[in-house]
């Protein structure tokens, strides 16, 4: 620099030192440049040090009419650069103020083309921004005339000095940073960056940090919106920059820290790997520009919360819990109409928030950029198990758009979330194009879904097309239910991509629809019919329609048919015109007020009458899953409830107030809470009545009661607690119950009568039932259908707990015979019995089989074990006791393959297992008495084994009796039963009695085991076979028969034989006794064959009449038999000749 130039821009700077500090001369320079520039430049204080290169001041102003800009300064400093100075130019090197406001004002519009800036440029005027050496600025407000506003509490920069021509460090921080537009505003609070800038051509090499901000999105208000459109866990953060008033046309974002190593020199920026805190996720990016070529990688390292990602509908936000989500691309990126890029985005999302097990959505796009060209590769889009396969391309400058795309198997639920609130079940498959202008796309789709539902309601199959073209959508389909129900849309949308100038045409109808299968309920039949059509204009809604439900029942309530009107207008839908008639004994009911539905921006409310005296009232918000519910039923008789009356019932009439919330995604979540003021049903003899008012709630299958005092019949209860649907309950029952009513309920209860005091609690679920408490009893009667007896008088008391039943002193009579039981067991329906240790005692207790015997009996028994091993041991005494079973002859004379059993009915595997130790005896007689003869036993038997196999020991003694064969009676019988260990269950029989004919001694035997038992004769002197037999039909040997004899014994034997034979099925069906064919034999004159029936009156007294088989003389008689003592029986009898017998037999028995 010449010395000469150098002492000569000295002096002027020395000069302009002395006119600027001169108030004078400064007001003479600054009007000149307001003249010269249109600049105006006002400051209460202003000073200038030539030497230094500071300017100083307060309240500095420039306003610029030409560069359309304000510009305020507070008490500042400004130094510039002495040697730039002297050089001519102006380069500031520090700066500070205690308030900085730059508004840029409105300029007038340039017919000029906006050219892109190249990136490498921007990256050059950044650089030389940097080139402060000292700043400290606060207070700084920027706008731009409504468009934007920028405000910072403080900028702080500091360079160090170079040492040489070494790299200085640099430090700068911006604190509680601003930035509002209608494009959306940004928050910082706190941005630091670190590095060293270069000397020769400016370089950076540094670190960036940002700790917490907050960026807002535009989006349109939607005034119908109930929730804040964002996660309620950012509101504290919104509320510390926005204040009170929030606004409704943003979305959030909010980031935690931004951690970014970067390098920044000519035509180069380069970060190293950037950390992102935000979204509860931490995510890695790294950028690289350099000679126009671009770098870029992003990915999710955890989870990102998708409800904190910044979406402007709520649907959309809460559809989903996390999302996983890559980036990569690589090329050349000049602008939009000078690039080469390709790349691959891939995004997850999953854990579905908005429905259970919702189905995960996959997106694979590969792509590449040509030219502002951008075209996808085959790209997927997985929804559940289903998928999209589909092809894109699109013209980002002509701002067009084709693309193909098929899938299959789609969840269509998954889908319609992200959009929606409504639930729409089912899946899908669709296939078609969208073309066309990307403002203005053409949708050409065929849909179809094997099973599709809307919210509650299940159409079935549909096959449909939807078209979108110049903004106007088409969708028509037909749907059908269970091969018999149909139904039919048409819908037409103008403008559908505007809701606000939507108009809305909808047409649909269907018929026969299967109701529980449109409901997805089984307890729900019928058929449902109708139509439904709505309009939309001017954000108006209109519309009309009706349903008819017939033939049809809920649960076991049958519903002849219910007709309503549906009628919209505005913001009001109206139910009319509703008629319902349960079946063909009620009239149709018809109600003449409307069911109304006002729709409001947060949801709907809707009041009028439900049922007759029943008015029904609610709301409903948008969003929530409930819809509320009050029903206020007056006091009257429930008509739908009668198909289920019977006879001599009376309707149940009740009153009160229910309030109910009715969850519309899962009805089994539905929370109901009732006030009931009166209940009576009347059943036959007794009615159930409710004491006072209660309240009764239901929610999440669980009933609760609330002091619910009831009566039926005598007895008088009260109800506390919850009962359960599926799990445990805890029910508190307390109070006495008639035990008249319970045969209404218990059908294994034939009668009974008494009161039993209950103190228990329900501790089952209700499908399941078990108990805990006290049952007492005192003096009650109970008779049941499958125990052949009653139980009279029953004191004491039963104690529940789960499947134990303990009894304590309960005491009985069990048809007259007393009985004490004492004691637990456990019992449930699955295991039956398990477990027990019980103490039973009888006296003379009766028991019987109709057809095959009867007895008496004490017992004296325990029941014991654990674990499914019970064991029943103990004494049973048999007082007295009649086998009255009948044998046919023909099993042992024709074939004798002994006595065939029909199969008795299984028993339960508990019994089955069930291991016996029983001492039998008999201190009285047992008695056969059928048609082989009448026999006196009497024994000693020890039972043991399980059940389904035991062992019998022991052996059965003949005291005396008559055995019957071919009409005779066979007398002082004799002979044993014998159990041995070889046919436990199969006793070998030893039977015979004698009988005196002509100077003959017959002898019947009766020997076998019992499944193949022989009947024999002998004689003395002998006989043969045929002999024997032709003595005891006939009285007389064969050579003492004459040809008409012989005739007349081959008619008797074959009569014989005959009435063997039709003996039991006579008897069952004239409920007769005595059914014999017999021999006279008391003369050796003429044969007769005599027939006798008779009646058994009781264990001691036989009734029976006689007559003969012979056509020439009719003989017929009477006989009654009396057994005065167990050793005594008189036998009396009269004939047609007026002859009366009787006789006296006396029975000593020797031990």
């Amino acid at each position: 620099i010449p010395v000469g130039l150098f002492a000569f821009a000295t002096l002027i700077l020395f000069a302009f030192h002395v006119l600027i500090n001169n108030q004078s001369s400064l007001r003479f320079i600054l009007d000149k440049v307001k003249k010269i520039t249109g600049t105006d430049i006002q400051s209460s204080q202003f000073a200038f040090n030539g030497f230094t290169g500071s300017f100083t001041g307060e309240s500095l102003r420039i306003v610029s009419n030409r560069k359309k800009f304000e510009l305020e300064l507070g008490k500042f400093k400004l130094k510039l650069k002495t040697v730039n100075l002297i050089l001519g130019q102006v380069q500031i090197d520090e700066i500070e103020t205690d308030k900085f406001v730059l508004k840029l004002l409105s300029q007038e519009a340039s017919n000029k083309p906006k050219l892109k800036n190249d990136p490498n440029n921007l990256i050059n005027e950044l650089i030389d921004i940097l080139f402060l050496s000292h700043a400290d600025i606060q207070n700084i407000q920027i706008t731009s005339d409504n468009k934007f506003d920028i405000h910072t509490q403080r900028l702080q920069l500091n360079a160090g000095r170079p040492l040489f021509f070494s790299s200085r460090p640099i430090r700068a921080s911006i604190s509680q940073t601003r930035f509002q537009s209608i494009k959306g505003d940004f928050f910082i609070n706190q941005f630091d960056l670190k590095g060293e800038v270069g000397q020769s051509r400016p370089n950076i090499e540094g670190v960036l940090q940002v700790n917490e901000a907050l960026l807002a999105l535009p989006k349109k208000p939607n005034p119908w919106a109930s929730n804040p459109e964002y996660e309620a866990s950012l509101e504290p953060l919104i509320r510390k920059y926005y204040g009170d008033t929030l606004p409704d046309n943003r979305v959030f974002a909010h980031i935690n820290s931004i951690d970014a190593p970067f390098t920044l020199e000519s035509s180069l920026l380069k970060t190293g790997d950037v950390k992102i805190s935000a979204f509860n996720s931490k995510l890695t990016t790294h950028i690289s520009y350099a000679n126009r070529k671009i770098d870029i990688a992003l990915k999710s390292d955890s989870p990102l919360y998708w409800p904190l990602l910044p979406f402007g509908r709520a649907n959309l936000r809460q559809a989903y819990e996390n999302c996983d989500i890559s980036l990569v691309t690589t090329g050349k990126y000049i602008n939009l109409h000078n690039n080469k890029i390709s790349g691959a985005v891939k995004i997850k999302l999953y854990q579905t928030r908005a429905y259970k097990n919702g189905a995960n959505i996959n997106l694979d796009l590969p792509f590449e950029m040509n030219h502002g060209q951008l075209k996808s590769g085959t790209f997927k889009l997985g929804v559940g198990a289903g998928q999209v396969d589909g092809l894109m391309a699109l013209d980002l400058v002509k701002k067009t758009i084709n693309t193909s795309i098929k899938g299959n198997n789609l969840d269509s639920q998954a889908g319609i979330r992200l959009f929606s609130s409504i639930d729409f079940p089912g899946t899908a498959n669709l296939a078609g194009k969208i073309t066309g202008s990307l403002t203005n796309p053409l949708f050409d789709l065929k849909i179809n879904s094997p099973g599709f539902a809307y919210e509650s309601l299940y159409f079935g199959t549909f096959d449909g097309a939807l078209k979108i073209e110049n903004k106007n959508l088409v969708l028509n389909g037909v749907s059908s239910l269970e091969n018999t129900g149909k139904g039919t849309i048409n819908l037409n949308i103008n403008n559908v991509f505007k809701s606000s100038e939507q108009e809305v045409n909808l047409k649909t109808s269907f018929e026969n629809l299967p109701a529980g299968a449109l409901m997805k309920s089984a307890v729900l039949k019928g058929t449902v019919s109708g139509h439904y059509n709505l309009q939309k204009k001017n954000q108006f809604y209109t519309g009309n329609g009706d349903i008819h439900f017939a033939d049809g029942s809920w649960y076991a309530i049958p519903i002849k048919k219910i007709d309503t009107n549906l009628k919209q207008e505005a913001k009001y839908l109206n139910v009319e015109n509703t008629a319902v008639q349960w079946n063909d004994e009620t009239p149709l009911q018809k109600n003449t007020r409307p069911l109304i539905f006002h729709f409001m921006p947060d949801g709907y409310v809707f009041e009028g009458p439900a049922l007759p005296n029943a008015a029904i009232s609610g709301n409903y918000k948008n969003g929530d899953p409930f819809v509320n519910m009050q029903i206020k039923l007056g006091k009257s008789g429930l008509d739908f409830l009668k198909p289920l009356i019977q006879a001599g019932d009376t309707l149940p009439v009740a009153s009160g107030e229910i309030k109910l919330q009715y969850a519309l995604g899962n009805p089994e979540n539905t929370i109901l809470e009732a006030r009931v003021d009166a209940f009576e049903f009347k059943r036959r003899e007794h009615a159930l009545n409710l004491l006072k008012q209660t309240n009764v709630g239901y929610h999440q299958k669980k009933i609760e009661f609330k002091n619910t005092q009831l009566s039926y019949g005598k007895g008088k209860f009260e109800l506390n607690g919850i009962l359960n649907l599926t799990e445990n309950s805890s029910l508190k029952i307390k109070g006495t119950h008639d035990i008249e009513t319970l045969t209404e309920f218990m059908p294994f209860l034939v009668e009974g009568s008494g009161m039993i005091d209950s103190d228990l609690e329900w501790v089952g679920p209700y499908t399941k039932p078990q108990f805990k408490g006290n049952l007492k009893l005192n003096q009650a009667d109970l008779r049941f259908r499958l125990l052949n007896g009653e139980l009279n008088g029953l004191v004491g008391l039963v104690k529940l707990d789960g499947d134990r039943v303990t009894t304590q002193e309960l005491w009985g009579l069990f048809n007259d015979s007393p009985f004490q039981l004492n004691g637990w067991f456990d019992y449930n329906k699955v295991d039956n019995f398990y477990g027990a240790d019980l103490h039973l005692k009888a006296s003379e207790l009766s028991y019987s089989k109709s057809d095959k015997w009867r007895s008496l009996f004490d017992l004296n028994v325990d029941l014991t074990g654990s674990n499914h091993n019970l064991k029943l041991s103990g004494l049973v005494n048999l007082i007295e006791g009649t086998f009255f079973q009948d044998y046919s002859l023909s099993q042992f004379i024709l074939k004798p393959i002994g006595v065939n059993y029909p199969d008795e009915d299984s028993l339960p595997e508990w019994a089955e297992k069930l291991a016996l130790n029983i001492n039998l005896k008999s201190s009285g007689e047992f008695l056969i008495d059928n048609n082989i003869g009448r026999i006196a036993l009497k024994g000693d038997l020890n039972i043991n084994g399980p059940v389904a196999r035991p062992s019998v020991l022991g052996t059965i003694d003949v005291l005396d009796g008559d055995i019957k064969a071919f009409g005779l009676n066979f007398e002082n019988a004799s002979g044993f039963i014998n159990f041995d260990a070889q046919k436990p269950l199969t006793p070998y029989i030893d039977f015979q009695a004698t009988q005196e004919i002509q100077n003959y001694l017959v002898k019947a035997l009766i020997r076998g085991y019992q499944d193949n038992l022989s009947l024999s004769f002998e004689s003395q002197p002998a006989l043969n076979h045929n002999e024997v037999i032709s003595l005891i039909a006939f009285g007389q040997t064969p050579d003492q028969l004459n040809q008409s004899n012989k005739n007349l014994f081959s008619r008797a034997a074959i009569a014989s034989q005959l009435v063997s034979l039709l003996q039991g099925p006579i008897g069952r069906m004239t409920h007769l006794d005595i059914v014999k064919l017999e021999a006279d034999n008391f003369d050796n004159e003429a044969l007769l064959t005599r027939f006798s029936i008779g009646k058994r009156i009781s264990d001691r007294v036989a009734f029976a009449f006689t007559t003969d088989l012979s056509l020439d003389e009719a003989f017929k008689g009477v006989i009654l038999e009396y057994q005065f003592l167990d050793n005594l029986l008189l036998k009396g009898s009269k004939d047609t000749g007026s002859r009366y017998r009787f006789d006296l037999t006396w029975r000593l028995e020797a031990y």
